[in-house]
Parts: C-alpha cells; structure tokens; sequence
C-alpha cells in the first residue's frame, strides 16, 4: 500500500495523523476526568453536586468518539503488522466487552484506548494522566478537607474527596509511577518526599495496603535504580541500541516479562483452592485477613457466575461513598485477574495477559528495566485491586502500542576520546 501512495496523499495521511494526535489526546483527557468525576463525591450518585443526564450524555459521546478514532487511526496505517492486527483485535474486544457486560464498567476503554494509541506517542499518554488525575486529586483534596465535599467512608478510612480510600490511593500511586517513568527513573528529590508523604498519610489515614507495598517498592526501587543501577549504564557514541536481547539476557527477563501471566495464575490457583487449613500462609498471619477475604470473594464469583467466553453481567455491591455494611450483602471482586476471567470472559482473560507480556518483552528488548520495574509493580497491584485494566487509573496498559520512544533507555553518554585532541605540545 505505501508504494502506490503518491506524495500529495502521503502528506494529506501525514496531516490526518497529527489531527488524530490531538484529538486522542483531548478525548483521554476528556474520558480521564469523567472517570476521576465518576470515582469521587462529586458524582451524582454520591453527593448529586453535579448534573446527571450531561455527564452520562458527554461520556457516551467520548466512548463513541474513541472508537471512530481507533478505527481511522488503524484503517489509514501505510503498514499492517502483527501489532496493526493485535490493535485490531483490541478494538473488536472493546466492542464485544461493551455489549455483554454493559455500560457500567469502564474498563472496556482500556482496549479502545490501547488501539487509539497504535504508533502514538507513549510520553504523551503519561503527561495527560499524571495531569488531569493529579489536578483532580488535589482539587477533590482542598473541597474534602474544606466541607464542600465528604471524606471519610466506612471504618474511619480517609478517601479526600473520592467514593473510596483504596481509589484515591490508587490513583495517587499511578500518578507517581507514571511521573518516575517520564523522568526516567530519576526523579527529583522533591519527588521522593511527596512520595513519602502520600504512603504516610496512606498508612495512617487510608489503609490501602497493597498500594502502601507498591508505593514502598516504588520508592526503593526507584533510588536503587538512581544510585546504583544507572551510573553504571554508560554506553559509547557510536553504539547503536539494539531492537533484541541476546537468549541469556531474555531468559533473566522472562519472570519479569511473564509477570502478569504468572500473577494471574498465582491468584487463580489461590482463590480455587481456598483452604481453612491453619498452616497455609493467608490463614496464620491476621494482617493477611483482607487478602483471604478477597480470596472467598472471588472464590464465591467463580462458583456464582462461573466463567464465560466472553464477558457476562456481574452485579456488586461496594462500600463506596457514605454506604455502610449491611443492609445489601456485600460483593465486590477486588483481584483484577478473577474480575476480568469473570466479568469479561476467558478469551479477554489470555488477550489481556498477551498484550500485557508483550509490552513489558518491548520494555527488556530495549534494555528499559527501569520501565519493566514499573510494570511489574503494576502487576503486582492487580492481585488484590482491580485497576490492571481501569483507564481511570492505570495508564501503562494503554503502551502496549505506542512508538518506541518512550521504551528507549537514555544512558549516560561516554565522551569519544578518539574525537579529543591532544594539547599542543612546544615541540609541535
């Protein structure tokens, strides 16, 4: 198809292509703040601050909007690929995922986003997520704190502004772990105590546990990766980085590739075989009492709804905003790997876990284990919360496509001594 395009229509598809550039990036960020809205005490169903009937309109409107730009975006590509085929897949999925489950659950955006983001900017998905979720976290801070909105939910727990602790700690960790990417894995100091304050404030006052580790993790790795790891990585000018990784290097990498997939069967295998047996780990430690009960939750969503091919309508019932226990029994899936094999079918279950390898294998393959270390923790995070595939929360699932620039390893620079002259000597 390149080859029979003449250069008129080659900078009319070039033109096209920046229009779309702009245009994703409005609708993300459009998608993102309705989601943030969604999630918070500004929401209808909540405090009713906000109107209804425009918000669910305006999100209609987006949801629409992004699968026309996925279909452009995929149908004026010059190259098809095995990654042009997988983003197609992707869009049929977000389709497929909408009809059978409902409107509802957003996380059937993931797909769309992911194949609106085909060959787009990476850096670019990154800096409008850490914006528009952190602009919003601040905002919906000042009007908690400041009565115009609730902040405390069930137990005591602090949720500043959003419908529940564990979203507001999620999206704060997602904001960081972007923001450490785009700073490639050097951030400033700065960085590391408001990182520090947010776990502290976590630890006291939201009790996200899961998100208290990662963040934990983040922060030690990350000055790890800044202190020891980096200063190492000199390379000379005239090295070339290389698209592979020698079988030694890949098979090093593979658990951290495989992440994902071997967390997702971890969990399964764990939520299938529940045991009341004292001796197994989540029964004789009382601070993994919140871990079983995600178990026996999801142990109670395979038995109740079985596992479909393709998604299913899964009715929940949270603690979200100013709802307290009882009443209504409470069911919610907390795991990302049992919510998607039940609610959005087995097919989508393997799909998911492929694009996520393979993003995580294009962030070893070019030499970026600092990006790697990021998703791994994102994995990690996906077994006891349900944000793996959230749009409103977890932005990196949506690289899987991008341009490679973004998975690019900036290393120090060794001078080229061969291109330094020597000093004049007097007998010269």
């Amino acid at each position: 198809m390149a080859q029979i395009l003449t250069k008129s229509m080659k900078k009319k598809l070039g033109v096209l292509n920046q229009v779309l550039d702009v245009l994703f990036l409005i609708d993300y960020a459009l998608i993102l703040l309705r989601l943030v809205i969604s999630a918070s005490m500004l929401d209808p169903a909540y405090a009713g601050i906000l109107p209804d009937r425009p918000l669910e309109l305006a999100m209609n409107l987006l949801v629409n909007l992004t699968l026309i730009l996925a279909a452009v975006n995929l149908v004026t590509r010059t190259k098809f690929t095995w990654a042009t085929i997988l983003a197609g897949a992707s869009l049929v999925f977000a389709v497929v995922i909408r009809l059978t489950i409902g409107y509802w659950s957003m996380s059937y955006l993931a797909f769309s986003l992911a194949a609106c983001a085909y060959e787009r900017s990476g850096r670019s998905i990154l800096r409008v997520s850490v914006i528009v979720t952190g602009v919003m976290t601040v905002l919906l801070y000042i009007l908690s704190v400041n009565g115009f909105i609730g902040w405390i939910v069930t137990e005591g727990r602090h949720a500043f502004g959003y419908n529940y602790s564990t979203d507001a700690a999620a999206r704060i960790f997602y904001v960081f772990a972007a923001l450490f990417v785009l700073k490639n894995g050097r951030p400033h100091a700065v960085h590391y105590v408001f990182l520090a304050l947010f776990m502290l404030v976590n630890l006291l006052f939201m009790r996200a546990r899961t998100t208290l580790l990662t963040s934990g993790l983040l922060l030690l790795g990350t000055v790890i990766y800044q202190v020891f790891i980096f200063p190492k990585m000199k390379t000379s000018r005239k090295t070339k980085p290389s698209a592979l990784i020698s079988a030694g290097k890949a098979l090093a990498a593979a658990p951290f590739v495989l992440a994902a997939p071997l967390l997702a069967l971890f969990m399964l295998k764990l939520t299938t075989g529940l045991s009341d047996d004292p001796a197994v780990f989540y029964n004789r430690f009382s601070f993994l009492d919140s871990f079983r009960s995600r178990l026996e939750l999801g142990r109670e969503a395979l038995i109740r709804f079985g596992v479909p091919l393709f998604g299913q309508a899964v009715p929940q019932k949270g603690n979200g905003g100013f709802t307290l226990p009882g009443g209504n029994e409470y069911f919610y899936i907390d795991s990302s790997y049992i919510r998607i094999l039940v609610m959005f079918g087995s097919v989508v279950f393997i799909f998911s876990l492929l694009l996520y390898a393979i993003l995580s294998l294009r962030a070893a393959a070019a030499g970026n284990i600092y990006l790697l270390f990021v998703l791994v923790l994102v994995a990690l995070d996906g077994v006891t919360e349900q944000y793996f595939l959230h749009p409103g929360c977890n932005p990196f699932f949506l690289l899987v496509f991008t341009d490679p620039e973004l998975f690019r390893v900036r290393r120090r620079v060794a001078p080229d001594k061969s291109s330094v002259r020597k000093p004049l000597t007097p007998a010269d």
